[in-house]
């Protein structure tokens, strides 16, 4: 298996493809473009952690780089912007389908 192999890089959680199917959490290794922005979604149920494996990313007036976590609790929109091109690592805790609004 390659990680292209898999949807937008998510690879464990209670989706298919998956290497792990688990309600528990759900981890994807995912890849933003400069200039990339989040969509103003939010989570009702997840809690998500976002460490920078690489690049550069702004929420408000914080910046984040390499090895820097950031998180968006439930009901927190994801108003993030990528300032370079960035891979993340991203945890969600736990895995319910359907759980994205905007």
């Amino acid at each position: 298996m390659n990680l292209q192999d898999f949807t937008r890089g998510w690879i464990i959680g209670n989706f298919e493809p998956s290497v792990i199917k688990t309600t528990e959490l759900e981890i994807g290794i995912l890849d933003l473009k400069a200039g990339d922005k989040g969509d103003g979604h939010w989570h009702e149920h997840h809690k998500e952690w976002n460490l920078i494996l690489s690049g550069a990313a702004k929420i408000g007036k914080n910046l984040y780089f390499e090895g820097d976590v950031f998180i968006f609790e439930p009901f927190e929109k994801s108003n993030v912007e990528y300032m370079q091109d960035t891979k993340l690592l991203v945890i969600k805790r736990p895995s319910v389908s359907g759980d994205k609004f905007y």
